[in-house]
């Protein structure tokens, strides 16, 4: 087997010779992420094979001490976080700078830190950080609901159906944002 390869624009295309027949294979680079000043980000960043992301307070802490550093460094607004065994929801408001200018760093030091402490090698997350923008103000609030809720779902498996959709029904008044309420002494 024999790779040719040329590069037309930003679409690799090899060709494989096997066995006297030509194979193609054409590799797509990913997804350009939408990305302008401005704009509100539902962001998640999920472990490799369902690691552990957070096994204690410590950890938890830790994270939230890169996040807060990396907000203020960049200047962007954190409008809720829920932070889960295996993955991470935030909602951040980028302003000039685009979004990986906060995702990239934090989740690389986050993970050194990690493997450091942990002894272990390799990715801990699974790719990079996804995200879905948005600028609709009736799904922006949705994603705040949903974010709270998860965690208050998470840590309390006890809360009764009853109470689990009244607190789906909250709504929030439009000045809300966690970040003054939830966050605290963190950003």
């Amino acid at each position: 087997m024999k790779p040719e390869g040329r590069r037309k624009s930003a679409v690799t295309q090899v060709k494989v010779i096997r066995d006297g027949v030509k194979y193609y294979i054409i590799y797509m680079p990913r997804k350009a992420r939408i990305d302008y000043p401005g704009l509100t980000h539902h962001i998640m960043a999920r472990t490799f094979n369902d690691l552990l992301l957070f096994t204690g307070d410590e950890d938890r802490h830790y994270y939230l001490s890169l996040l807060s550093r990396r907000i203020k460094e960049s200047g962007f607004l954190c409008y809720a976080w829920a932070l889960m065994d295996n993955h991470v929801h935030l909602l951040l408001k980028t302003n000039e700078k685009p979004l990986w200018c906060l995702m990239k760093p934090l989740n690389s030091d986050y993970s050194r830190w990690y493997n450091r402490k942990y002894e272990r090698r390799g990715p801990l997350f699974v790719d990079r950080f996804k995200s879905i923008a948005t600028q609709d103000q009736g799904y922006l609030e949705q994603i705040i609901r949903y974010i709270h809720l998860i965690g208050i779902l998470f840590f309390e498996p006890v809360i009764t159906a009853q109470i689990r959709n009244a607190l789906q029904t909250i709504n929030f008044p439009p000045y809300f944002t966690s970040s003054i309420y939830f966050i605290g002494p963190y950003l």
